[in-house]
């Protein structure tokens, strides 16, 4: 039973996230067969009259539509993810607004972003860091003087 449910979430997981390459990967293998059909039943059409003359354009042709088919396969799916891609971009949120501020007026580097009301900047100003080991070990140093 659980074996079948995860099953089931993997091959969701996989269509949600894969949806349009299958779908386009279905219609370029369906598309191929039938060029494919058609081409044999062309070579068989032109053996039974003994007419030969077309056959190797259709080889030509056929080799075209596929080569066409997988350009297009490929084409509309890298054209299809980066647009997906960047429509899911969260939109820039008003609340946070940025300020540049230049290293030193000597040094012109890029310029560094700082957040208004960041959290952080205390942290990222302070000369040294210390974790609660070098608290604790600060205690225990008092304690023993």
């Amino acid at each position: 039973m659980m074996n079948q449910l995860f099953r089931l979430t993997f091959i969701t997981f996989i269509w949600k996230k894969y949806k349009r390459v299958i779908l386009s990967l279905l219609v370029l293998v369906t598309c191929l067969w039938m060029v494919e059909q058609i081409h044999q039943d062309y070579i068989q059409y032109s053996q039974l009259n003994n007419d030969t003359s077309y056959l190797a354009a259709s080889f030509i042709l056929k080799w075209i539509v596929f080569a066409c088919a997988a350009i297009l396969f490929i084409i509309t799916n890298i054209f299809f993810q980066s647009k997906k891609t960047s429509r899911q971009k969260p939109p820039a949120s008003n609340t946070v607004k940025k300020s540049f501020i230049f290293r030193s007026t000597v040094d012109k580097k890029e310029p560094v972003t700082r957040l208004k009301d960041d959290p952080f900047d205390a942290i990222r100003h302070k000369p040294q860091l210390r974790s609660k080991a070098d608290v604790m070990l600060e205690k225990s140093q008092k304690e023993r003087n």
